[in-house]
């Protein structure tokens, strides 16, 4: 952007948060000065003014009346005048011309300096929402409680095992089954899913138990606990960042930093320790960032092209954006 561009912009800008009396009385000090100092001169052009257009009818006079000899060279006078009015007439239009298009061509690149530095912010911004994602670590990850393969082989060698101590009492079996964490209803119907019961001689069936998908143990009871909690305090700490970063951030990316910290901090004082995840990521909590009316007055000039200078005086008065990186505390052992 050029200099010129923005010292007028700053300038004008500036004077908008003047209190109106200081401002009118700055402006009546400007008038009375720039009238006593022009006056002078406006009387000096219009005496001017007065003799050249009583010199051009004296010489309109003498082209009409007279001998041909005088007409003759107050018509050659006349045009010599005429000529010169039309040569400044000339040179004004022209320089004002010139002027007109340096001026066009100067906003035309000031606008396209300034879209693409309002494009590059709004890049900075965005990228580092980055850090507004974080996965709280749960303290029993990959457990007999969490639908997968560990769940799948521990109900198998529970009902293998149980299976084993029962010895073709179905009561002994669900018992067994219970104490592991295990419901288990009679099959209706026999199935790969159904596990037989019988005596040891293998004489005769008891009976098909199917194993519900559920554990239902202390610790997976805790962990259910557990997971109400953390989504509670994930919510109340993501309110606590928002309000921290709205707050005392000093510009946006500020804001961006002090709301990712604060919400690591909350979580960290409840147990919870967090990481930085990706879009995408399971149990990944994307804390929702509450955008300054500066950047969105910027989003809307790059979307619409209207008030390019709108929002130049709220970026200029922000800091210089720097992002420091967010260091992760390691949980602990």
């Amino acid at each position: 952007m050029s200099d010129l561009a923005m010292y007028i912009h700053t300038v004008f800008e500036e004077l908008r948060t003047w209190p109106p009396l200081l401002t009118a009385v700055v402006a009546g000090i400007i008038v009375v000065i720039a009238t006593w100092w022009l006056r002078p001169i406006y009387l000096k052009s219009r005496q001017r003014d007065r003799d050249k257009l009583r010199e051009l009818k004296d010489l309109w006079d003498k082209s009409l009346a007279g001998d041909k000899e005088s007409r003759r060279l107050a018509r050659q006078e006349l045009l010599k005048q005429v000529g010169k009015v039309f040569t400044w007439v000339t040179i004004f239009l022209g320089s004002g011309l010139v002027i007109y298009a340096w001026a066009s061509n100067v906003a035309e690149n000031t606008s396209s300096e300034l879209r693409t530095g309002y494009q590059e912010y709004i890049d900075t911004v965005d990228e580092g929402k980055d850090i507004l994602r974080w996965r709280t670590l749960r303290k029993l990850p990959g457990t007999v409680c969490d639908d997968g393969p560990v769940r799948d082989m521990e109900r198998s060698m529970s009902e293998t095992i149980c299976s084993l101590e029962s010895e073709g009492n179905s009561g002994i079996y669900q018992s067994c089954m219970a104490k592991r964490g295990w419901l288990t209803n009679r099959c209706e119907k026999s199935g790969d899913e159904c596990v037989r019961i019988q005596a040891g001689n293998e004489c005769c069936s008891h009976g098909e138990f199917e194993t519900q998908p559920e554990n239902i143990s202390i610790r997976c009871m805790e962990m259910e606990k557990e997971e109400r909690a953390i989504a509670r305090w994930e919510l109340i700490c993501e309110l606590r960042a928002q309000i921290e970063g709205k707050h005392k951030a000093r510009h946006e990316i500020d804001g961006i930093l002090i709301t990712s910290r604060s919400y690591q901090a909350c979580m960290l004082e409840q147990g919870w320790h967090t990481t930085l995840c990706a879009v995408g990521e399971d149990h990944c909590n994307e804390i929702e960032y509450l955008e300054s009316l500066c950047v969105s007055n910027v989003r809307n000039v790059l979307e619409h092209g209207h008030g390019i200078y709108k929002p130049l005086y709220c970026l200029g008065r922000e800091y210089s954006p720097s992002l420091d990186p967010i260091k992760e505390v390691p949980p602990m052992n």
